[in-house]
């Protein structure tokens, strides 16, 4: 009896090493398996973030080119009277609005990737679109507020931004929190 208590007590000091080994390559094996997905998910959170990025700044940049040769375009015509200068803002404007509108569709699909914050960030970009559309329709506009909307488009993107990434925005950043906390309501404001 002594013999098989002995016995038994022996197989035990060995086996445990070795159940040990065998459960700690299981969870090592999941533990990287995980530990991959996730890179490959950051690795694709970063890529659509960083696309999103360049659209809402392309379409942000396209705005102010507009607001910019729409100011230059009138002094050409009221004070220089300089009629070729004239077209040729005409001709890159017509480019630039063009570049306007096929950036605002795009950015209507990157922002899908941020479910809460998406919806502002095309409110926004659709409210400072017809802004730009009306100014260069009327030529006459109210320059200010189109420069409000676009920190207001701005400070969207950045929430959506931060929110494909899985991040939390730096508060300190920021002066004031025009997107209610759900991000849902008043996405015009």
């Amino acid at each position: 009896m002594v013999d098989a208590f002995e016995w038994i007590k022996l197989s035990v000091g060995l086996l445990t090493p070795l159940v040990v080994l065998v459960l700690g390559l299981v969870i090592n094996r999941k533990l990287e398996y995980s530990k991959a997905r996730m890179s490959k998910e950051r690795e694709w959170e970063s890529y659509w973030a960083s696309a999103f990025l360049r659209v809402a700044n392309d379409f942000n940049g396209c705005a102010t080119r507009i607001v910019t040769s729409m100011a230059l375009l009138a002094r050409y015509v009221n004070e220089d009277d300089d009629i070729d200068g004239a077209n040729r803002i005409i001709a890159g404007l017509n480019e630039v609005t063009s570049m306007l509108s096929a950036l605002e569709w795009e950015l209507q699909q990157y922002s899908d990737f941020a479910q809460v914050n998406g919806p502002a960030v095309r409110a926004r970009g659709k409210r400072l679109f017809h802004a730009v559309q009306t100014l260069i329709q009327q030529r006459s506009g109210d320059l200010e507020e189109i420069r409000r909307m676009q920190f207001e488009f701005t400070d969207a993107v950045r929430l959506a931004h931060s929110e494909i990434l899985s991040i939390v925005p730096d508060r300190s950043l920021r002066r004031f929190d025009p997107i209610p906390s759900n991000g849902r309501e008043q996405t015009g404001s």
